[in-house]
């Protein structure tokens, strides 16, 4: 039962790390006036409260986590797709992040200036960037839970005893 509870804390960890980042987007995009932030919360919810609840399922060791882990990964491959799509709430999100960094006077670094990259070329960059490594991340992080709480979880049958016929017989 060890493997699951790694990835419940792997999921944890991604969504610790997840959080950070769109929180950090997020500010920037609700300081400036857009609302975006609020729908794109509302959008990553229901896969946030299926991974989180069946993450903390696991790690208590309660059976009902597996109820959880199919709902789970369809819900993110689902939300991934979507988001690398650029569906609704996460493309006007992208779009209103590139038009706050721009507004708060994004500041390009060494090395991306050294290539002649533009403050609008650079939110771009780091909008896609989010887009596209979340979404893989997030699917990647559901598939190796789900496999890691059906293998971990997986009872290998026990062999059948002799009858004690047959073993009194052969001696």
């Amino acid at each position: 039962m060890l493997l699951p509870r790694i990835g419940a804390l792997l999921v944890l960890g991604g969504f610790a790390y997840g959080l950070a980042t769109y929180m950090r987007m997020a500010y920037v995009v609700g300081i400036e006036g857009f609302w975006s932030w609020a729908w794109m919360l509302v959008f990553l919810a229901p896969m946030t409260i299926l991974g989180i609840g069946a993450s903390i399922l696991f790690l208590k060791r309660d059976p009902r986590g597996h109820l959880l882990t199919k709902p789970f990964v369809i819900v993110t491959l689902i939300t991934g797709l979507l988001a690398i799509g650029n569906a609704p709430p996460v493309g006007s999100f992208v779009d209103d992040f590139q038009t706050a960094s721009i507004q708060r006077g994004i500041e390009v670094p060494p090395f991306e200036a050294s290539q002649d990259m533009t403050p609008a070329e650079y939110a771009e960059k780091l909008a896609g960037d989010f887009k596209l490594q979340g979404a893989l991340i997030a699917m990647g992080t559901a598939v190796a839970f789900f496999v890691m709480a059906r293998r971990g979880t997986i009872r290998k049958p026990k062999p059948k005893a002799q009858a004690s016929g047959q073993a009194a017989g052969a001696v």
